[in-house]
C-alpha cells in the first residue's frame, strides 16, 4: 500500500497530456482568484484572475503585475500567492518554485510554470478548505485521476460539450471541466456569473453542466427552462432530492450526483436520488463497509476510512448517512461548527455560543446563539458585534447568517443541543432562551 502524494519524479504515463498553456492559465487565475479571497476576505478578485464568461485578453492578462506597480500584493501576499501556485503544480519536484518571487508579471508565472510542466506532470496538489484549521494538501496522481475520468466518460460519453460553473483549480472542478473534456475530446466553456435563465439561453442539446448543489436549487427554484437534451453533474456536497428531481424535471435530462471527497476523488455516481450510489470500478469496500480500497493505477493500493457513514444495498451499490468528522456542507464546502462556535465564544461579551446548520427553510447557512455574560439591553446590537467579530475571522461560508442572543443555549430534556428559531436574529426576549 502507497500513502498518498508518493510519487516518483518525470511524466504521467497516459498519452493524454492534461495541460497546454490556456488550460493552465485558467487553472492559474481561479488558483489565485481564491488565494487573493482568503488574503484579503470581502474584497473582489482583480479582473486579472478572471476566466469566466468574458475574461480580459491574455496578452493583457500576461503584461499584468502583482506587486506595487500592478495588483498591489505586498511582499507576503507575493509569497502566499506563489506558495499555492506551486503547491497546485508541483513546482517543487522540479525545484523551480523560488523563481516565481523573481517574476513579477502573471505570464512571467505562466512561463515557469508551463516550463516546470515539460519536465514534471505526474501529480497535482489539491488544497482543502481548512475550515477545521490548517488548509492540507492532497496531492493525486494523473494517472489515478484519468484513471476515474475514464470511467465516468463512459456515462457520457455522448456529451458535445462542458459547460463549467465552478472553479478549476479544486478536484471536482479539475475532472470535470479539465480532464473530462480532453478525454471526451469536447470543448469545455466557462459559463460562471449569469442567471440560471440567461443561462439557458447559452446551452445547446449535447452539453454538460458542471455545478454545485446551491446553483441547481437556483435552477429549480427559478424554473429555468432549457433546451432539450441538457445533462448535469453536481459534487461537493449532498444535493436534496427536491432539488435533483426539480432540476431533472425543468431543466436537464439527467443530472449525475457524484460522492467522494478532495482525499478520494470520485468514489460513487447516481442519476436518480431515489437510487443508491453505484461504486466506480477501481473501488471496493471491506467487509464492515467502513473502509475503502481503491486499486492505484501503479497497481498499488490506497485504503481510506468512509468520510461518511455508508449503508450497503450490496458490494457495488451504497447511500449515504451521517458526516463521521462533525464537518457540515455550507455553499459546497466542509465546515466545522465547532470552530466557528470557538470563534463566537473568543467575543470579550459572550460567556457561551452554539452553532449550528439552519433548517431547511431557514435558509442553507450557519446560525448561532450567543449567552452574553450580561444580558444588554440592546440584544440587536451585541448580536451586531459578534457578526462583525466573526466576519474579520471566518471566511464567508463560515460566518452565520442570523444570531440569536438569550440568557441560555437551546437544549432538549436530555441536556443534548435543541433548535431555535431564526426569526429576529441577533435578538432574544429575555425570558425566551430555552
Amino acid at each position: 500500500m502507497t500513502e498518498a502524494g508518493a510519487s516518483p519524479r518525470g511524466r504521467a504515463q497516459t498519452a493524454t497530456v492534461w495541460w497546454d498553456r490556456p488550460t493552465a492559465a485558467a487553472v492559474l487565475r481561479d488558483l489565485l482568484a481564491e488565494t487573493w479571497q482568503r488574503l484579503r476576505p470581502g474584497t473582489t478578485p482583480p479582473d486579472a484572475f478572471r476566466t469566466e464568461a468574458t475574461p480580459p485578453a491574455p496578452a493583457a492578462v500576461a503584461d499584468v503585475r502583482l506587486d506595487d506597480g500592478g495588483l498591489g500584493a505586498d511582499s507576503l501576499e507575493r509569497l502566499q500567492l506563489a506558495t499555492a501556485a506551486a503547491t497546485f503544480f508541483r513546482l517543487y519536484e522540479t525545484g523551480i518554485e523560488d523563481a516565481l518571487l523573481m517574476k513579477r508579471t502573471l505570464g512571467g508565472w505562466l512561463d515557469l510554470i508551463e516550463e516546470s510542466l515539460g519536465e514534471y506532470d505526474a501529480s497535482v496538489g489539491f488544497t482543502t478548505g481548512g475550515t477545521t484549521g490548517e488548509p492540507k494538501v492532497v496531492e493525486h496522481r494523473l494517472d489515478d485521476l484519468w484513471r476515474e475520468v475514464r470511467a465516468l466518460a463512459a456515462l457520457c460519453r455522448d456529451r458535445q460539450r462542458v459547460v463549467a460553473l465552478v472553479p478549476r483549480h479544486h478536484i471536482y472542478g479539475f475532472i470535470w471541466t479539465v480532464l473530462l473534456p480532453r478525454a471526451l475530446d469536447v470543448p469545455v466553456v466557462d459559463l460562471r456569473g449569469g442567471t440560471p435563465a440567461g443561462l439557458g439561453r447559452k446551452l445547446a442539446g449535447g452539453d454538460l453542466v458542471v455545478a454545485i448543489p446551491d446553483i441547481w436549487r437556483l435552477v429549480a427554484e427559478t424554473g429555468a427552462r432549457w433546451p432539450a437534451n441538457v445533462d448535469g453533474v453536481t459534487a461537493t456536497a449532498p444535493c436534496p432530492a427536491a432539488t435533483a428531481r426539480a432540476a431533472a424535471q425543468r431543466a436537464v435530462r439527467r443530472l449525475f450526483e457524484i460522492y467522494g471527497s478532495t482525499e478520494t476523488g470520485g468514489i460513487g455516481w447516481r442519476a436518480d436520488p431515489a437510487e443508491p450510489y453505484a461504486l466506480l470500478d477501481h473501488w471496493r469496500a471491506d467487509s464492515s463497509g467502513e473502509t475503502l480500497t481503491a486499486e492505484r493505477a501503479d497497481g498499488n493500493e490506497l485504503r481510506v476510512a468512509a468520510p461518511d457513514t455508508l449503508q450497503w444495498r450490496d458490494a457495488g451499490h451504497f447511500t449515504v448517512g451521517r458526516r463521521r468528522d462533525g464537518l457540515v456542507q455550507v455553499a459546497g464546502t466542509n465546515v466545522d461548527p465547532e470552530r466557528v462556535r470557538a470563534v463566537l465564544a473568543d467575543h470579550p461579551e459572550v460567556a457561551e455560543a452554539a452553532v449550528r446548520p439552519m433548517n431547511a427553510d431557514e435558509g442553507d447557512r450557519l446560525k448561532a446563539f450567543v449567552v452574553p455574560h450580561r444580558m444588554p439591553d440592546a440584544p440587536h446590537a451585541l448580536g451586531e458585534r459578534v457578526a462583525a467579530h466573526a466576519a474579520e475571522r471566518l471566511t464567508g461560508v463560515e460566518q452565520p447568517r442570523a444570531i440569536r442572543v438569550g440568557r441560555r443555549i437551546p437544549r432538549t430534556g436530555m441536556g443534548k443541543l435543541a433548535d431555535w428559531p431564526t426569526h429576529d436574529s441577533h435578538t432574544e426576549p429575555a425570558d425566551d432562551a430555552s
